[in-house]
């Protein structure tokens, strides 16, 4: 791999970090989960085309993470409250 090659690598690595986390903070995008997944789903079904096939599978990969982070979210909600995990969350922190 040249330089050129492995800066345009690290460059787009960076930029779709910073997209995705940006992205997340939006609270409303979980809500269309389920949207992106339906969306990507159908046109994997019906386009024909590498490319397409491709961007396809690119908004169905963009619904499964939504509804992962959403499930995760739900799964972990009883933890705000929960006492010892709090104190071993805060036993952790670097002094």
């Amino acid at each position: 791999m040249t330089f050129q090659q492995s800066l345009a690598v690290t460059l787009g690595s960076e930029l779709v970090s910073t997209f995705l986390v940006q992205l997340f903070a939006f609270p409303k995008i979980t809500k269309l989960s389920f949207l992106f997944v339906a969306i990507g789903f159908i046109m994997y079904l019906l386009v024909s085309g590498k490319r397409k096939k491709s961007a396809a599978n690119t908004i169905l990969g963009f619904g499964f993470l939504f509804v992962g982070m959403e499930i995760m979210s739900q799964a972990l909600e009883p933890l705000k409250e929960f006492r010892p995990f709090l104190n071993a969350m805060h036993m952790s922190e670097p002094i």
